[in-house]
């Protein structure tokens, strides 16, 4: 997952909670809507050598596909829980989160290959 492709994916869940915001009287769901448009806004204004877009690069080039597949599916339901279970989540939290999700895949593609 690119950078790019990073923001498409948090504006693509805030565009989800805007839409839950209007099916669900939550405040939870405009409140998560918001926040994951202002860590867009946030992502897309850090410079493309950030270490942490570096290490997600990183990732995507030497992994394995269940690495790959394991970090996207726990990555969708971190983004798109971001600013819904705390108001103050900020794109910081958000990126390290992701961060601790890839290299937990990291290992756990590691140990798999031990095993074999």
């Amino acid at each position: 997952m690119t950078r790019f492709e990073l923001i498409l994916e948090v504006e693509s869940a805030a565009d989800w909670r805007s839409r839950k915001a209007d099916e669900y009287p939550d405040a939870r769901n405009s409140r998560a809507a918001a926040a994951l448009r202002r860590a867009a806004r946030d992502l897309a204004e850090l410079p493309d050598d950030d270490p942490r877009f570096l290490r997600m690069d990183s990732f995507f080039e030497t992994v394995d596909e269940d690495a790959t597949g394991c970090y996207m599916e726990e990555s969708k339901r971190i983004i798109g829980r971001h600013g819904f279970d705390r108001e103050d989540e900020t794109t910081a939290e958000l990126l390290a989160s992701l961060l601790n999700v890839l290299q937990q895949a990291e290992v756990d593609s590691l140990d798999r290959q031990t095993e074999e």
